[in-house]
């Protein structure tokens, strides 16, 4: 007689999640007609990723990064939709912080398919990185990111290194780039046509005549790199509407000019400090210029002397001085009269025609002002329209900017104090940020599309 016994059914092996996913989202990706999806890290930015896959089918796809951007709140990140032909295909993902773990999705003829995971890889070891103090989304203008560079040496100004950055609006550093150790980069900016970054390399303070400055144009994929030898560079730089770059010429440094470098190399000296400047000063530093900033409504250039407290507008096509604003003897006047320039920086005509300049306080050493003046041509007066600045700590013995921005606000960077402030209209502060020790930083710019600066 046979015994019968009773069983229990063993268990199924347990489910790999991830592994069915992963076939899931594989199945997936195949009938939308995409395959061999792989993302890494780029190998020049760490908060960068590239992503690589082969097109089964001719048509649009749309790459996306989501990661989490605070405790419970994803963010995405989309590059542009792009129709693409058969084959191997390729997109970077920007704007995601270092070390951050991001899904990757695809949308494919409309049909969206992932996720892939990846994440970002640690920043440079010697990168610093801003604290925010303040962030008032309400008050703030749209733009999510701003572009600038900072000095890493703390309380060392003009002797370098420099990193450029772009940081978002919790100061996390999502694209950056490394200067060689002895130069400065104080005028990182958006090209005129918004397709790339312009920036110095700039051996003004190196005291070495066999290194030489450079200017340098850069998409933010780091996809090219076109660089151009400036010898005679002296400090600041502007490009003009047609892809000249317009910059103060020291060479020879007792006699500084203005000075275009034309896209087919040629150059083009505008205007002679050294001859406007005898018989009214007799300085050996009063040309040394702050700033040459182009204005392309009128085609002048805003020239700043920090020795000389003043500022001239130069037409670029005659060399002629048509508005002097400071202490040099004719000048215009200021309303109110206690008003003037003290080391004034980055003078800048907003879209209303006022004129925007970062000065010292004539009546407090250690407090900065943002002026914008009303230029009344009739009298020759620049009047006081907007300021900040008093009772605020920050302030900047060297560089320093304030431009208006196109929602009402203001955009208020304190060069070698090491911090930026965004404000309102009234003068509320929307986000404040800044560099621990006092780092200095060069020129800022807020921008709204990363992927535009790739030239898409």
């Amino acid at each position: 007689m046979i015994g019968l016994l009773s069983c229990t059914p063993l268990p199924p092996p347990p489910t790999d999640l991830s592994t069915t996913a992963a076939t899931e989202t594989t199945a997936a990706a195949a009938a939308a007609g995409i395959s061999d999806v792989e993302t890494s890290i780029h190998p020049e930015l760490a908060t960068a990723l590239i992503v690589r896959w082969t097109q089964e089918r001719a048509g649009t796809t749309q790459v996306s990064a989501r990661f989490e951007d605070v405790p419970g709140s994803q963010i995405t990140r989309a590059a542009p939709i792009t129709r693409r032909a058969v084959g191997a295909a390729e997109e970077i993902a920007l704007g995601i912080p270092a070390e951050t773990a991001v899904e990757i999705w695809i949308t494919v003829n409309g049909v969206e398919v992932g996720p892939w995971s990846a994440q970002t890889g640690p920043l440079p070891g010697d990168l610093p990185e801003p604290i925010v103090e303040t962030w008032e989304s309400t008050l703030a203008s749209d733009a999510a990111w701003l572009l600038g560079s900072v000095e890493i040496r703390e309380g060392s100004y003009y002797g370098g290194p420099f990193w450029l950055f772009i940081i978002d609006r919790q100061g996390r550093i999502v694209w950056y780039r490394a200067l060689p150790g002895d130069r400065l980069s104080m005028f990182p900016q958006v090209s005129r046509d918004g397709t790339h970054i312009i920036y110095d390399n700039n051996a003004a303070y190196v005291f070495d005549h066999t290194k030489i400055s450079t200017i340098h144009r850069l998409p933010l994929d780091l996809s090219w790199e076109e660089i151009v030898e400036v010898p005679e560079l002296e400090y600041a730089f502007s490009e003009t509407g047609d892809g000249g770059l317009l910059y103060a010429d020291n060479e020879p440094l007792s006699e500084i000019a203005l000075t275009e470098l034309r896209p087919d190399g040629s150059r083009i000296a505008h205007w002679s400090c050294a001859d406007w400047m005898k018989g009214r000063s007799d300085s050996s530093h009063a040309c040394y210029s702050n700033a040459v900033n182009w204005v392309p409504e009128t085609d002048t250039v805003l020239w700043s002397m920090y020795d000389s407290q003043t500022v001239v507008e130069i037409d670029r096509q005659t060399g002629t001085v048509l508005r002097q604003f400071g202490e040099l003897e004719g000048s215009w006047a200021f309303y109110p009269e206690d008003v003037r320039f003290m080391n004034q920086h980055f003078p800048n005509y907003t879209p209303d025609g006022t004129l925007m300049v970062s000065s010292h306080a004539p009546d407090a050493a250690h407090e900065q002002r943002a002026w914008e003046f009303e230029v009344d041509e009739e009298t020759q007066t620049l009047r006081v329209v907007w300021e900040y600045g008093e009772g605020i700590d920050d302030s900047a013995w060297y560089a320093g900017e304030a431009v208006r921005l196109d929602h009402g606000g203001a955009l208020i960077n304190y060069g070698s104090g090491g911090a930026i402030r965004e404000v309102t209209a009234d003068g509320l502060t929307a986000w404040n940020v800044r560099w621990e020790g006092e780092q200095m930083v060069g020129h800022t710019t807020l921008v709204d599309d990363l992927y535009a600066l790739c030239g898409r």
